[in-house]
């Protein structure tokens, strides 16, 4: 990735609380955010672009009995995938998440450390 292009952050969230902050803080901290409001979106853009990283609300963690996650892992294995659960009801992480953030700021710390290890493998 050149140092002029912003990592592109697809953000399918539900929750209009979600909705309304959590893309602001990532396009503040200079990522590129594009937002899918259902799981259709979020696989079509997956497949005709390159995110950097997928971030899901808790209420796209699983979808008519199919997990959106082995979605996203199926179609883009190296992309990490976090999920933005406010209220952080898991002990462990769930199959096919790489992180799980329960604040903006949380968010931002957990793309900083994919992101900075990707650098170092570079």
């Amino acid at each position: 990735m050149r140092n002029r292009e912003r990592p592109k952050i697809l953000c399918v969230l539900h929750s209009p609380s979600n909705r309304n902050s959590l893309p602001g803080v990532l396009r503040s901290a200079r990522y590129e955010v594009i937002s899918a409001f259902t799981a259709d979106q979020a696989v079509a853009f997956c497949i005709n672009h390159v995110a950097a990283a997928v971030v899901l609300d808790s209420e796209f963690f699983s979808e008519r009995g199919w997990s959106v996650l082995q979605t996203f892992k199926s179609l883009c294995p190296k992309v990490p995938i976090l999920l933005f659960v406010e209220d952080h009801q898991f002990g462990t992480l769930p199959q096919n998440v790489d992180a799980i953030a329960n604040t903006a700021e949380m968010m931002l710390v957990e793309l900083r450390r994919f992101f900075d290890r990707v650098t170092r493998q570079n």
